[in-house]
């Protein structure tokens, strides 16, 4: 997974894209979560639950997430879907 942007929600969480994803959708997901700053809704909904807002990242902001060598939720929680 490549990071894509961050979400300013108490700590920093990553949006990631899989690596089999194209980098113009990539980008287009990442475009559309900045555009949605312009939308009041939107606004109101981050403000409820203290989210300042969702801002660009690279990559290699990410790396220490990526080295734990997670690969799959459900290695986390032993749960197959």
């Amino acid at each position: 997974m490549r990071s894509i942007g961050t979400l300013a929600f108490l700590s920093s969480k990553a949006f990631a894209a899989h690596p089999r994803l194209a980098a113009h959708w990539a980008a287009a997901v990442a475009s559309a979560r900045a555009d949605m700053d312009q939308d009041k809704t939107v606004r109101t909904l981050r403000a409820t639950v203290d989210c300042n807002g969702i801002a660009p990242a690279r990559d290699t902001h990410r790396d220490d997430i990526r080295a734990l060598g997670i690969e799959q939720l459900e290695e986390l929680t032993g749960e197959r879907p």
